[in-house]
């Protein structure tokens, strides 16, 4: 009788470690699928999802021509209708990037933030009106500051 307990014991510890395994297996799958939600056709093809499980936004981010290199004009588009939260001028804190870096990083948008994966921050400076972004993409941002916007480049100069 004891010969059949000490028989049966590695099968019950076999089924246990399968069942663990395979439990963790469903607990991997669940938290790390891929949680893009389907492009709202309002979002441009060049946004970049960030977000999360529970939520993010589209962020669609250009480099402004200015002298320091790290500014960027970005929109923000709701996940699902792809609506525009906000739109306007980012400055970069940290170490510089290039477009592709930042695109490839983005984290997530906080309101006034977009956050990266590398724990560098774009920090929201300039609100802009659609009445205004192709008028400032097309001349130079630090003249588009000076001449049609100067209490935003006092707010951009006190950063």
């Amino acid at each position: 009788m004891n010969i059949n307990r000490m028989a049966t014991r590695p099968v019950v510890l076999s089924f246990a470690a399968l069942g663990f395994i395979v439990v963790g297996l469903l607990l991997f799958r669940l938290y790390s699928h891929d949680t893009t939600p389907i492009r709202p056709s309002a979002v441009p093809s060049s946004a970049v999802w960030g977000g999360g499980p529970d939520g993010g936004d589209w962020i669609d981010c250009r480099p402004l021509n200015d002298s320091t290199a790290r500014r960027f004009f970005c929109i923000i588009y709701e996940d699902h209708s792809g609506a525009i939260v906000y739109k306007g001028v980012f400055r970069l804190y940290g170490k510089s990037a290039s477009l592709d870096s930042v695109r490839r990083l983005v984290g997530s948008y906080t309101g006034d933030e977009i956050i990266l994966r590398d724990d560098r921050k774009l920090i929201a400076e300039i609100p802009i009106d659609s009445s205004s972004y192709e008028e400032m993409m097309s001349r130079d941002y630090e003249e588009y500051l000076r001449k049609d916007n100067p209490g935003a480049a006092s707010k951009a100069n006190d950063r």
